[in-house]
């Protein structure tokens, strides 16, 4: 080993242990992602997987957060928790009924 690279490390190992706890907890989460990434070694396929899935979860999400603010816009602008579109058009006046879209 090079005398260079031997004055480096220790330096390192220095800066990393006289720092704060905060970044003494962040050195030892890279380590561990970094051991973590040498035994698994995820293929191609495998991470592609991993992120379909994550993207997968999200979208199912957003699906939920979208029906949630629909049904409260249609609250809002009819007035009514009805459900369905019919039942909530039906108890309106006509005029609110062309104004309100569906």
């Amino acid at each position: 080993m090079l005398p260079c690279t031997n004055l480096i490390s220790v330096v390192s190992s220095e800066a990393v242990t006289e720092s704060s706890g905060s970044s003494l907890k962040i050195f030892r989460r890279l380590k561990f992602l970094v051991w973590f990434q040498e035994r698994i070694r995820p293929t191609d396929l495998q991470g592609t997987l991993i992120w379909s899935g994550v993207i997968g979860f999200c979208g199912g999400i957003c699906s939920i957060a979208f029906r949630v603010a629909t049904s409260i816009v249609h609250k809002i602008l009819t007035g009514s928790s009805e459900p369905g579109l019919v039942e909530s058009f039906s108890q309106m006046p006509l005029l609110l009924r062309l104004i309100v879209p569906e």
